[in-house]
């Protein structure tokens, strides 16, 4: 198996040769191609990744993840599983899928027809090398009228030697007219300086619901990039939930379109960085359609030398008239040494709209840190405390109790360590 660095990700000899078929999905793969190629790396000279140095960050040789043959995972089936190896889409583990639900991997047969159309690849190849590589990717179709609940669950190096890897995994997920659906996404790493090249498309139906959580804590020594674009139809509500804490390189895309009256989005982020970790979310609210809501609040803690980047867009197209928009991002610093880059951006064309945006920035309150010393309560079990209590208002609106108890008790036992 070939080995690559970071400055071979986008030559052709990682796609292969060309494709000459005239298939869907193959045309798809080849414009993918031929735009990453183009792009090339992104560097700080490039806007929207003004702070990232990615040759800095990723220097390890990897290869490009296969299909597994052997895997020794044990899997907790309580609820609807579907289950991703090194990038992989594995029927086989996969358990209790819900009869409310289809899965069909993204092939030439059954690709949507708005495939690949909801993503954005402006100044990101990584959009593109996912759409050309990924394979067993999959189209999870909800139902209409069903309230559904899945976990998707990412294994990655389990089934490999020691050698670092490059993963594709790829969803295009339809919630149909009336349904409510419930999705918890997860990762357990094996090895480190792993690659994840995730990309999720999410076409939400009138009348419908998601609560997406994606639970992206102790990937540990290992480079994320995640993309999740979502196109939000009449009286729909998307909501997604971040939760990063204990991962060495993020980059979070997270894109929101509200094309017809009366959709809603809301986009939440609980993000924690100490040591040398860095985070960087990219989010994109476009609202096109009048009559519409979005709701934005990042919340973050900082420790050590990590680094935090918070870029928030939200659009308001011309006939987007009635439009209620807000977004907000809170740090906290607890290091000097800390780094914090946050920009968060307006760009109105519409006269009747109530938006506003803000960040907020400081250490914690001494007052509120002396109060709790003076009843007695020690130094550090205070400073926990004040922090929980500042991420609480991201992790107590997500709506599965499970795993809002098991998010609490990771962050527990991240601030303890801090």
């Amino acid at each position: 198996m070939n080995t690559y660095l970071l400055s071979d990700l986008l030559t052709s000899s990682l796609f292969g040769a060309e494709s000459t078929s005239e298939k869907p999905l193959s045309i798809i793969r080849q414009s993918a191609q031929n735009s990453a190629i183009k792009k090339g790396i992104p560097t700080p000279s490039k806007e929207d990744w003004k702070y990232i140095n990615l040759y800095k960050h990723i220097k390890t040789p990897f290869q490009l993840a296969e299909l597994p043959l052997n895997n020794s995972s044990h899997i907790d089936y309580n609820d609807s599983t579907l289950v991703f190896l090194d990038g992989y889409y594995s029927s086989e583990l996969s358990k209790n899928i819900s009869e409310n639900v289809e899965i069909n991997l993204l092939d030439d047969l059954s690709i949507p027809g708005n495939f690949n159309t909801l993503v954005n690849t402006k100044d990101n190849p990584f959009v593109d090398i996912n759409t050309s590589l990924f394979n067993h990717g999959i189209h999870i179709h909800c139902h209409a009228g069903e309230e559904i609940s899945i976990q998707i669950l990412h294994i990655i190096g389990n089934s490999s030697e020691s050698q670092s890897l490059l993963c594709n995994p790829r969803m295009f997920i339809s919630v149909q007219e009336n349904a409510k659906v419930k999705l918890l996404e997860s990762y357990s790493i094996y090895g480190k300086h792993h690659i994840i090249n995730e990309i999720i498309e999410l076409d939400v139906h009138a009348n419908s619901s998601i609560d997406y959580t994606v639970n992206q804590t102790s990937l540990d020594d290992n480079y994320l990039f995640y993309g999740h674009y979502s196109s939000i139809k009449s009286k729909a509500s998307s909501t997604i939930h971040i939760v990063n804490a204990g991962t060495s390189f993020t980059r979070n895309e997270i894109h929101a379109s509200l094309v017809e009256q009366y959709a809603e989005a809301n986009i939440y982020g609980a993000i924690l960085t100490k040591k040398t970790e860095f985070v960087d979310n990219h989010t994109v609210v476009n609202h096109i359609a009048p009559h519409c809501e979005s709701n934005e609040l990042f919340k973050h803690i900082l420790n050590d030398e990590s680094t935090i980047v918070f870029n928030g867009k939200i659009f308001v197209f011309k006939d987007a008239q009635k439009t209620n928009a807000y977004q907000s991002n809170k740090s906290l610093l607890l290091s000097d040494s800390a780094s914090l880059n946050t920009k968060p951006q307006l760009e109105i064309f519409a006269d009747d709209v109530k938006c506003s945006h803000g960040a907020t920035s400081g250490a914690l309150d001494s007052d509120q840190l002396f109060y709790l010393i003076s009843r007695g309560i020690p130094e550090n079990t205070a400073k926990s405390l004040l922090m929980k209590a500042f991420m609480n208002e991201i992790i107590d609106d997500i709506p599965q109790e499970d795993l809002k108890e098991s998010i609490d008790d990771i962050i527990s036992e991240y601030l303890t360590r801090l």
